[in-house]
């Protein structure tokens, strides 16, 4: 499973600047040829005191989701950790949902 961090459901989308910031998440399946947009439920967890807190829990549920690579616009070093001790290739990228999905 591949995510893609975005900003919006429409796939002129910007990718998110940071996994904590990210509304929705395209997630792609490539052996099924297929693909959903979901909500990203850990947005705001932590608050303005402790933006930290989302990008954990997002990195959280995303391992449990089986994703094996993420593409976002930036990450914290706790989220990194997460996901990469999980086996998460994690792939920083800028511009448009559809200039990743070609």
């Amino acid at each position: 499973m591949i995510c893609i961090a975005a900003l919006s459901k429409d796939i002129n989308s910007e990718i998110a600047p940071e996994l904590g910031k990210s509304i929705y998440f395209f997630m792609l399946d490539p052996e099924m040829n297929d693909m959903k947009i979901t909500n990203n439920t850990s947005l705001g967890a932590g608050g303005a005191l402790r933006p930290n807190i989302s990008d954990l829990r997002t990195a959280r549920i995303l391992v449990r989701t089986g994703v094996r690579m993420l593409i976002t616009g930036g990450i914290r070093k706790g989220a990194l950790e997460i996901l990469t001790n999980a086996g998460v290739v994690v792939v920083i990228a800028e511009g448009r949902i559809k200039e990743i999905l070609g």
